[in-house]
This record gives C-alpha cells, structure tokens and sequence, in this order.
C-alpha cells in the first residue's frame, strides 16, 4: 500500500499522468484501452496496457465490463474509469479536471478513424455498474471547478472525513492552520492532529452523524489540536453530513482558530473574579477601619487605622488602573509589534526607578544591544516588574537587580529582575503559570497578569525562580528580532 506521497509521485509520472487525463476528458470518462492508445499517440499499445494495470493494481483506475444483456454486436464491452479511492485523491490533490471534456478524435492523428467512433458510440454501463464516484453525481457545466475554487481559497479551514474518520480532502487554510502538508493528512486518521481519546470520540460522533436512524446531521464543538510543531490550538469545529448518491459516505469540517476568543473569555474571568474578589475585600477593610476610628477617636490609634485607610485605599486605585491598562491592551489583541532595543528601555527604567526611590539599590546588567520584537506596552512591563521589586521588599534597603543576557545561539534574549523582598507568593506564580483565575485560587497580581499577556504578545514566555538576592526573580524570555533598518536623511 503506497503512501500519499508515493502515490502521488507515482501518479504525476508523465505517462500514466496522460492516460488519466484521457480518462477524465473522456465525454462519458469511460474510455476502451483501444480509445485511450489513440489519445497518447507516442506510446504504443503495450506501454498504454502496463501502465493502465499499474493504476488498477494502484486502485487508482478499475476495469468495467458492460452487462451481457446490453452489449452489441461489433462493439467494446470492456472499459476502464477512476475508482473511488482515485477520485478522492485527485480531487483532493487538485490533480483532477473532470469538466474539460475532449473535444473529439476528429483533432487526434488516429490509425483508424471508423474504428475509433465505434469505441466511442459503444453503450457504456449504467450509473449502478460505474466506479464511483462519477459525473453524474457532481455539478456540471465547470460548477465543481467553482467549488474547489471555492474551497481551497476559503479562509476557513476545511476538510473531509470519511466514515473511518480518515481524512479525504483539505484546503490550503487547514495546512496553515495544522502546520501539516497536505500530502502528509490526506489519507491519514485524525489521530495526527488529536490525541488518542480525542480520535476516538470524533469517529463515534461521525458514525452517529452517519446514522441512517439518526436525526442529527451537523455538530459543533471545541476541540484542542496539536499542530506539527507540537503547540495545543484551540479551535471550534462544526460538522455536516456529506452525502453522495443518497447514501451518507463522511463529514465535511470547519476548524476555526479560537485562541482570541479564548484569551478574550480569560481576559474576562480574570478582571471579574479579581476586581470581585480582590477590591470587595478592600472596600471591606475601609469599611471595618472606618467603623474602628468612629468608636475610638479618643485614642491614639486613629492615626494608625487612617494609615492603614489610605494605603489600603491606594492599591485600590493602582488595581484599578493596572486593570485599565489590561483591557486596553486586550481590546486591541494581539498588538502590533515593533523592534526595540531592551537595553534601551531597561536603562531608562532603571534610571527612572532610581531617582523615584533614592533608598533603594538598583543595579544594572545590560549589553550594549539587544533588539526584540514587543508591543508598545513592553516598557509598562519592566516598570511593573522594577516597581515590584522596591515596593514589596518591606525592609529599608530595597535591592533590585536587572540583567539582559543576548544570546544569539539561542536566538533570544532574557530579561532577569530579581530583588531581595519577600518573594512572590506560591499562589500568584501558579495563577499566572495555569493562565486561569479560579474561585480557590485569587491572584492580587494583577501587574503580574499584565506582564504575563505583554510577553505572550511577542512570542516570549515568562518564568519565576529564587533570588540570589534572598527574593524572587522573574525572567522574560523573548525571540532575538533584527533591528530596524536605518533611514538617511540629506
């Protein structure tokens, strides 16, 4: 059994390429052996009857023999035409032209042209005794060149599945969207690009679509795929029937990229669960403080408690505002990237922290260049992290450290904040490493989940670790990007 690759270099050799063209030009493309060495005239009888038993024992073409009762004195039974298995692959290859019929032999330098008319005018087999599929079951007139057309330049991703859950057919949008040659999915099971369990729940559904006892004909669901670079993809499908000769012989599929939609739905939970959660608790502290001050204002406390008032007050706003910035980013999904020097932006940063807090040590570690590709808002991310670091520490002699490393070997750059507070908490590194904000586990990072979706715009990733320092250090990961091109001006 011959691979899709190897089937279809064993199609397109020029010879054997001809004689299915012959076929498929043919008015009822139900040619004789003798029609078909008539049309590949540099090729002599033998060489046309090999290689037309080599695409038989391919399956790619399959003799017909025309019922006893109907064949005439005089006249070929015996014809030849593309099996099933033949067409799916030369449709679903855009090897096939089944609509451009050939003219007539009148235009062929034939041997004999009386003999040749008789092969032409002999009854051929009816619909039932054809391979399929044939050409009375597609649209006529060039409407299935129209539908291919359609097909392979739809932004959707489409493909066909058979009843095995094989794939038959898919368009140019799929192979974007898998990562995958189309060569390498036509015949293949889903199994490519879904897991075991997966597989095995897609085949049940389409035996359930294909159900003649059942009702149901189309399904929608969200599905996880793995493309051929091995990254998870979400993506919405919807299935429908495919039914040819009013019998239900697979599926045809729509997969829609929803990693956007999802990141959207995340956007959404994180911003209600920790505003809900997070400035609720908050408010409550005002409130209680408040109370406090009113019973005990005759006490040296009030100070204290109004302390605590207007701090807790004023992470209430920088929440807000951390909050602000994330739906502003978020709308605008994914932004638009530019290149940018890191060591640019740290320094300034730096510098800027450093005159913002003359108690704190801010040291620097940084190359000369290092250019990535990032968002506008990347330098609202090395703020945030450089903050962080002398806002949390609680101690009088705040320690931030920030070293960009450019590696070209490995083709990325790294950005290390470290700091000698007392940690990120256990909690809000996993919120933000499962991406997923849930009723048991509340982040009050929001800054963290900003840096978090600034660096996933740019392709990077984000890691947190132990400080040298005695506190936590956060790592920016990003792919090495080359530098602008330099405009002259006289």
């Amino acid at each position: 059994m011959r691979t899709d690759r190897e089937l279809h270099h064993f199609i397109t050799e020029p010879n054997r390429f001809r004689i299915l063209q012959v076929v498929l030009e043919h008015a009822e493309q139900l040619p004789t052996l003798y029609e078909i060495t008539q049309f590949c005239p540099d090729l002599d009888r033998e060489a046309v009857a090999s290689h037309v038993e080599d695409l038989q024992a391919a399956e790619v073409l399959e003799a017909v023999e025309l019922d006893p009762a109907e064949r005439r004195a005089g006249y070929p039974h015996r014809f030849f035409g593309v099996t099933e298995r033949g067409w799916r692959f030369l449709l679903a290859h855009g090897l096939a032209d089944p609509d451009a019929v050939a003219s007539g032999w009148e235009d062929v330098d034939v041997e004999d042209p009386e003999e040749l008319a008789r092969h032409e005018s002999a009854p051929r087999p009816g619909d039932g005794e054809r391979p399929g599929p044939v050409p009375t079951s597609r649209p006529s007139g060039g409407r299935l060149e129209e539908y291919m057309l359609v097909v392979e330049q739809s932004r959707d991703a489409l493909y066909m599945l058979d009843a095995d859950g094989r794939y038959v057919l898919v368009n140019a949008a799929y192979e974007d969207l898998t990562g995958y040659d189309r060569a390498d999915l036509v015949g293949a099971s889903t199994e490519t690009v879904l897991d075991s369990a997966d597989a095995a729940e897609r085949r049940e559904l389409i035996r359930d679509l294909l159900d003649e006892d059942t009702e149901r004909r189309s399904h929608t669901l969200q599905s996880t795929l793995q493309t051929a670079d091995g990254e998870p993809l979400p993506v919405e499908v919807k299935f429908s029937v495919l039914r040819f000769q009013d019998r239900l012989v697979g599926v045809v599929g729509s997969a829609r990229d929803i990693s956007g939609r999802r990141r959207r739905q995340q956007e959404l939970s994180v911003l209600s669960r920790v505003l809900r959660h997070n400035l609720s608790n908050k408010v409550n502290v005002i409130q209680g403080y408040a109370e406090v001050i009113e019973d005990r204002l005759d006490e040296t406390g009030p100070r204290d408690y109004a302390a605590r008032i207007q701090s807790t007050a004023e992470k209430l706003i920088q929440q807000s505002e951390k909050a602000r910035d994330i739906h502003d980013l978020l709308q605008a999904w994914p932004p638009e990237l530019r290149a940018v020097d890191v060591t640019d932006v740290v320094g300034r940063c730096a510098a800027e922290l450093e005159h913002a807090h003359p108690e704190a040590t801010v040291a620097t570690d940084l190359p000369e260049l290092a250019w990535v590709s990032v968002p506008e808002e990347f330098e609202r991310a090395v703020r945030e992290l450089l903050r962080n670091g002398i806002e949390h520490a609680a101690r009088e002699d705040p320690h931030v450290r920030v070293r960009v490393t450019d590696a070209p070997a490995e083709g990325a750059v790294t950005v290390e904040v470290a700091d000698n507070g007392p940690g990120i908490p256990d909690h809000e590194k996993e919120v933000i490493a499962t991406n997923e904000e849930t009723p048991l586990s509340h982040s009050e990072g929001l800054g963290l989940w900003l840096v978090n979706w600034i660096v996933a715009s740019a392709d990077g990733d984000i890691a947190f670790a132990e400080s040298d320092l005695g506190g936590s250090a956060v790592e920016l990961r990003f792919p090495r990007a080359k530098p602008p091109a330099l405009t002259l001006s006289m």
